[in-house]
């Protein structure tokens, strides 16, 4: 999974996740901290770190194979792609189902 999808389904999924788990991938996936920096951020062992944050980058996964919200977004700003104002009603309606505008 690369940084930028990563980022995509925590913006997406972030909610359904523990607090705790929110706050380790924000630290790897939005402040890009290694898992040594997130260690010594959150007091807790390097391998704590790295086995929280893949656990969390699992589950981000596993929500998309089920739930395909990323997915259907690339796809309709495939088909709105040079249609700015069939671009701005989308983001309404995003915005109006409470998901992010940076996901869109």
């Amino acid at each position: 999974m690369t940084r930028i999808e990563a980022n995509d389904l925590f913006d997406i999924y972030g909610p359904l996740l523990t607090e705790r788990q929110r706050e380790i991938l924000a630290l790897s996936i939005q402040e890009d901290l290694s898992f040594g920096e997130i260690a010594a951020e959150l007091g807790i062992s390097r391998a704590a770190a790295a086995d929280a944050v893949k656990r969390g980058e699992t589950l981000l996964s596993q929500y998309e194979k089920r739930l395909g919200v990323a997915g259907i977004r690339r796809k309709v700003l495939e088909l709105l792609e040079g249609q700015p104002a069939l671009q701005d009603q989308v983001r309404q309606l995003y915005a109006s189902a409470g998901v992010p505008s940076s996901t869109f």
